[in-house]
Parts: structure tokens; C-alpha cells; sequence
């Protein structure tokens, strides 16, 4: 059984640990466009514009949505009709993104999309809403504008495109299950990277000697480092006031212990070989963003995976990693890092 919800709960906030935005959706909207959704045809694509309103210039709030016939015919890739959004605009005042659907399971933008984004949602607070339709349940991510010009690659935080699922997660809970929510928040507030990139450009270096000097550090495992104040946080009261608990919640935000090191002019990225899901594994993955440009993913056979660790040079200032597994079953276990530059 839930509990009601207040009226600041009946509408889901999307962000995560150092957003450059919060998006505001009501969960009866939710409800409205998955419906719609689940009563059109399931293998085609569709999708239309989100209406709203920025806030100010971190915070977006969508109050409504309209549908959008593609430009293309049924059956093809969903491409926004361009004379339909400038007539939409003509009508409604605020036009601060746009949805559509998809039938694969990484939620990533095209390259026709960052194009499309970029010349008709160039604002700040402008938008995408993509949703995976394949199966139940639904999930969906927004994509963002990270800084001027550059458009977020990747679904830094899938969310289950469902009214009823956020309503459960948004339900207070008894003291057992407080204790352990970090690590429960840390699953759904990790950078989530799965994108099929085209790897040709330059392939990544697996040498062990590096020669350059330059230093690097693993500056912020950001989202890990703020869902483990969050555990320490719940945790202490409980250690005076209770009896000891069993050090499982660090294990359980952060099972595969995912870090990067600087090592020479390169970075000597590790994860722990003890894991049951490495152990376990039937494939994995790292998936690198180096600055602004595009995720490069390394296939990791499980001899890779085993091994513990990868080697790879770099000169970039930022770089984002995560670490994918997948077990026989197809799940996918996913962690993930970020590293920055230390310049004298």
C-alpha cells in the first residue's frame, strides 16, 4: 500500500548529482502519453513536441505535450516534421522539446537528431524525451544541453515511464528500507552510457609504458561519492542509537569498484575481479567519453574482464568511463566514473 501523495509529488523531478538541470514532468502527463502510446501501433515510431515553461535557467517545467506527424512515412525512423513545429510555435508559446520513441534498447540520440536539436532547440532548458517502447516497462531519459553547444550523448538517468512505478519509489518507507536507499538512488542516478559509436577514427592504446608525464586524477566519482555521504549519513544515527549492521551497503552501491588511476601519460582503469557479476560475466564493455567527444566503446571478452583492468592514454582534461556487464541472462550491470584534469 502507498501513501498519498502530496501536491509536490504529483510530478516527477528529473535530475541527478551535478545536473545542469531539473526537469519538472507531472505524473498524470505520464499517464496521459503512455497510454496513448501503448494504444498505437507498438512497432512504429511516433512522437511530437513537449510545451512548457523554464523556470529560470537550471530548472524546466513541462506542462503538456502534442503529437507531431513524421515527416517520413510509418515504419521509417521518427523525424519531427519541421513545418508542423514552426506552425505548433505559431500556436503555443512555449515549445521547450521534443519526444519520440524508440524500439532499441540504449536510449541515445542520432546524428539527425543533434543536428535537428541544435538548429530548433538551442536554448539551455531546450529538451529531448526519448522513450523505449520495446518492453514493459517503459523507460525513458532526457537529453540536455551539458553546456553551450554541446548536447548530451548518452541518458545520463533512465526513469520507468510510468505513473504508478515513480509514485512507488516516491512512497516513504520504513526504517530498514532508509538504510539501505542509497544504494538503491545510486543505481537509478549513475550516468548510464550505452551508445553505438563508429570506432574507426583512432583505436585505443593498450601499452604499458607510457612516456609522457602528465598528471591526472580521478578528481570525482561524482555520483558514487554523494550516494556514499548519503549512506554514511543514515548509517551513523542508526550505529549509535541501534545494533551494528553488516557493511553490505557499500558493496551493494558500488559492486563492480570501478576507479581510474593516473599511471605515466595515461590512466589505468580497474574494477574488481571478485565480483560476482565478473566472474559471472558473458560480455562487457567500457564505454569512454573524452571531453566533447563521441562515446568510444572497448568489447571486453570475459579474459578482459577477468584481467581487472584496462590501459588506456589520454589527453583529454574530462573523461567519462563505464563499466558494463552482461551476465548469460542478457542483464546489463552498469558503473560508472569521472575523471578530471589537475594542472599545476
Amino acid at each position: 500500500m502507498t501513501m498519498p501523495m502530496t501536491a509536490k509529488e504529483t510530478s516527477y523531478c528529473w535530475t541527478f548529482p551535478g545536473s545542469p538541470i531539473r526537469i519538472h514532468i507531472p505524473l498524470d502527463l505520464i499517464s496521459r502519453l503512455r497510454a496513448e502510446l501503448v494504444a498505437d501501433s507498438p512497432g512504429s515510431e511516433t512522437g511530437g513536441v513537449l510545451l512548457g515553461r523554464p523556470k529560470n535557467q537550471t530548472t524546466l517545467e513541462i506542462d503538456d505535450y502534442a503529437w507531431v506527424a513524421s515527416k517520413d512515412r510509418p515504419g521509417r525512423p521518427y523525424h519531427l516534421d519541421e513545418s508542423e513545429l514552426e506552425r505548433l510555435r505559431s500556436v503555443y508559446t512555449f515549445v521547450v522539446g521534443y519526444f519520440r520513441t524508440q524500439q532499441e534498447d540504449n536510449l541515445q540520440l542520432r546524428d539527425e537528431d543533434a543536428g535537428f536539436v541544435g538548429k530548433h532547440f538551442p536554448e539551455s532548458t531546450n529538451v529531448v524525451l526519448l522513450i523505449r517502447t520495446a518492453r514493459e516497462p517503459y523507460t525513458a531519459g532526457f537529453f540536455f544541453w551539458m553546456k553551450e553547444g554541446v548536447l548530451s550523448p548518452f541518458s545520463f538517468m533512465d526513469f520507468p515511464f510510468d505513473a504508478d512505478l515513480l509514485r512507488l519509489q516516491a512512497a516513504p518507507r520504513g526504517t530498514e528500507a532508509r538504510v539501505t536507499e542509497p544504494a538503491q538512488e545510486v543505481e537509478r542516478t549513475l550516468p548510464l552510457l550505452a551508445a553505438s559509436v563508429n570506432d574507426a577514427a583512432e583505436e585505443p592504446v593498450w601499452e604499458r609504458s607510457p612516456t609522457r608525464q602528465r598528471t591526472l586524477v580521478a578528481a570525482a566519482i561524482v555520483c558514487a561519492v554523494l550516494a556514499l555521504a548519503g549512506v554514511a549519513a543514515f548509517l551513523l544515527p542508526h550505529s549509535i542509537s541501534g545494533p551494528p549492521r553488516k557493511p553490505s551497503a557499500i558493496a551493494a552501491v558500488l559492486p563492480l569498484q570501478l576507479a581510474v588511476e593516473t599511471q605515466g601519460n595515461g590512466l589505468n582503469i580497474r574494477w574488481d575481479t571478485h565480483s560476482p557479476a565478473v566472474s559471472q560475466a558473458r560480455e562487457g564493455r567500457l564505454v569512454i567519453v573524452e571531453g566533447d567527444k563521441r562515446p568510444r566503446i572497448i568489447p571486453l571478452n570475459p579474459q578482459l574482464l577477468t584481467s581487472g583492468h584496462v590501459y588506456y592514454r589520454s589527453r583529454a582534461d574530462r573523461i567519462q568511463l563505464q563499466l558494463e556487464i552482461v551476465d548469460n541472462s542478457g542483464k546489463v550491470l552498469r558503473e560508472s566514473v569521472l575523471a578530471l584534469s589537475s594542472k599545476p
